[in-house]
């Protein structure tokens, strides 16, 4: 998981393409007679790019915890005018 997510945002587009072909052509062959889409969706698989997207967004959300070993690389979060007092 962490791999994907840390490489997420380094990912060129037309590597990204690249591996989604990848992935394409395999399903074509498990499955000739139905479109990727449909295929993704008999499979429960999703694209490629949304799963990345999804775990980097996990990978974030969990960084959020104070517990977590790299919570500390996280910027300190901003105070609303709403929460500030004088």
């Amino acid at each position: 998981m962490w791999p994907c997510a840390v490489w997420h945002p380094g990912l060129f587009n037309k590597l990204s393409k690249g591996i989604e072909r990848a992935q394409k052509r395999c399903l074509k062959i498990i499955s000739p007679k139905l479109s990727y889409s449909e295929v993704l969706e008999k499979s429960g698989l999703v694209r490629l790019d949304t799963r990345r997207e999804d775990i980097a967004q996990n990978a974030f959300r969990q960084m959020q915890c104070p517990t977590h070993p790299l919570h500390y690389m996280l910027p300190p979060r901003k105070v609303s005018t709403s929460q500030m007092t004088l």
